[in-house]
């Protein structure tokens, strides 16, 4: 009897071997970019990579965040309300244009949703809006409406680049006005009366567009230039390298890279390199990171070739390799070029929505073949504000040094001597 119970035993740990051998052989048979797409698949076979010739950055899975959880590869830098009371304006503090952009935002929503066929207007009329009860968006840099709307979970027929974005009531409905190189405007469905409700609530504080200055100080500068009531307190800021060996293996693991295998190398400059077939990982000692990768592979690709899918995957991959290292400091999406199947997005640092200007040109640039990444170069930089407050140029003396046409507005600049702060030169 004893004899027995020892065979069934043995019966049954063969049957659940064999089960196993089947279900391998079974994935083993697949397709590669079966296993690749499937998470759990993915997840399965990890331990048996090599015995199919995949490489385990390709059973990684690199974090991309869900379209529907997106607030936005860049939220306004600035926003600007008129009411019958004056002007109020939100700008040069993350808090503030986060509160306001949660209040006002929705509108924006509306409008794009809303809004009919486009015609072209001219910069008198867009003045003339301003003027009215309205409340005015500006993004750091040229998007499109169908963008700025993905980002509010709307749908829009709009096909503009805008860099503000102006809700007008004018008479019985809102006139949504876009302005970029080219200036638009469309009726929507919003009514007036509610954006003047939505509106009723702020207090002037002395702000104004460049075209409003009654005594014709700030007349050589661009009129979309929007000016504070008085000189602003701007808090001084310090960057620091994040790149020490520890964040550089964190960051090529959270990539897919095996930082601790033959493929890792880091020259006497302190330069580190990570690569493996089809990918290339590198981080200077100066804090600069360039990721390459085959166009055919699938580990960093959108989920389509539609800018709002291409944008998407671009911040969110920046927000994994910046994770932990951005401290006060946000990556916003500045520029989209596109030329044939190649895209390109370039986006920049800010502080409290001013930008950050390192002397090695954009924050980051993301380079697209069809839907994959391709190319990414990255400045990996630690940005942080200080109590301390520094003091700038007067609006009105700075603007007197401006070429005719600029546009007046602080930066922070990052050079080998430090992170400085001022009027836009």
């Amino acid at each position: 009897m004893h004899k027995n119970r020892w065979v069934e035993r043995a019966k049954n740990v063969l049957i659940a071997l064999l089960a196993v051998i089947l279900l391998a052989l079974t994935v083993l048979a697949l397709p590669v970019k079966t296993v690749t797409d499937t998470p759990w698949l993915a997840a399965l076979v990890r331990p048996f990579a090599s015995l199919m010739g995949i490489s385990q950055g390709d059973l990684t899975d690199t974090p991309m965040a869900d379209a529907g959880s997106v607030t936005g590869a860049a939220q306004p830098v600035a926003i600007s309300v008129r009411n019958p009371a004056g002007r109020t304006s939100f700008q040069y503090s993350f808090s503030t244009l986060d509160t306001s952009f949660e209040q006002f935002g929705a509108a924006l929503g509306q409008a794009l949703e809303t809004a009919q066929e486009t015609e072209q207007t001219s910069a008198l009329r867009v003045q003339e809006a301003l003027g009215k009860t309205s409340v005015a968006f500006c993004y750091p840099g040229e998007i499109s409406s169908k963008l700025a709307a993905s980002w509010l979970h709307v749908d829009t027929d709009l096909d503009t680049q805008s860099r503000w974005f102006i809700l007008a009531g004018d008479g019985v409905y809102v006139t949504l006005y876009l302005v970029g190189e080219e200036l638009f405007s469309c009726q929507t469905q919003m009514r007036a009366e509610s954006l003047e409700q939505l509106l009723q609530s702020c207090t002037p504080d002395g702000s104004f567009f460049a075209f409003e200055d009654a005594q014709s100080r700030f007349d050589t500068l661009a009129p979309l230039s929007l000016l504070p009531g008085q000189t602003p307190a701007i808090h001084e800021a310090s960057a620091a390298n994040p790149c020490d060996a520890r964040f550089s293996d964190a960051l090529a693991s959270s990539l897919g890279f095996n930082p601790y295998g033959d493929a890792r190398y880091t020259d006497d400059a302190g330069n580190t390199t990570y690569t493996e077939t089809g990918y290339a990982l590198s981080i200077s000692a100066a804090s600069e990171l360039t990721l390459r990768a085959d166009g055919q592979v699938t580990r960093f690709r959108a989920a389509s070739g539609e800018e709002a899918d291409l944008v998407e995957c671009a911040r969110s991959l920046l927000s994994t390799m910046t994770s932990g290292s951005l401290a006060d400091a946000r990556l916003y999406l500045t520029g989209l070029q596109t030329d044939g199947a190649e895209t390109v997005c370039t986006f920049d640092y800010f502080l409290n929505g001013i930008p950050v200007y390192p002397s090695g040109g954009h924050g980051a640039e993301i380079r697209f073949s069809g839907a994959s990444i391709v190319q990414v170069r990255l400045l990996l930089r630690t940005y942080t504000l200080t109590t301390q407050t520094v003091s700038v140029l007067p609006p009105a003396q700075a603007a007197a040094i401006l070429p005719d046409g600029s546009e007046l507005g602080l930066i922070y600049s990052d050079t080998s001597s430090g992170v400085t702060a001022g009027w836009r030169s």
